[in-house]
């Protein structure tokens, strides 16, 4: 809520609250020998347009790679998959991979918790 002075008197102007984003769901995919892709559900609640940002991070054993990207949820998107990718070292098979986890990265306030990804091969 904001309070403005005008002139000596005081009034309250209310900003639509932000819509609340959650992570529903994410799966880690194979793409080849050295690709992966995450599938993650996005919730919103709210009827206003919103950015999600989500951080993946891909633990392959020597080394974490991460991967940040924006997505934009309109005014009518109650829910969206969105998928980011990634290449790692040559020659990674799936069963190498020792964490795969998403989260929403938010600017005004705490981040959400990691939420895991598993990976699938079927």
């Amino acid at each position: 809520m904001t309070t403005t002075l005008l002139s000596g008197c005081q009034f309250l102007r209310s900003e639509p609250p932000d819509p609340d984003i959650s992570i529903a769901s994410a799966r880690t995919y194979p793409v080849s020998s050295d690709q992966f892709v995450a599938a993650v559900r996005l919730e919103k609640r709210g009827d206003t347009e919103a950015t999600a940002t989500v951080r993946w991070e891909l633990d392959v054993g020597e080394y974490t790679q991460a991967v940040v990207q924006e997505f934009v949820l309109r005014t009518d998107i109650t829910e969206l998959t969105v998928s980011l990718f990634t290449t790692v070292a040559d020659d990674t098979p799936p069963e190498a991979l020792q964490r795969s986890e998403v989260k929403l990265i938010r600017p005004d306030a705490a981040d959400s918790g990691w939420f895991a990804a598993p990976v699938q091969t079927e």
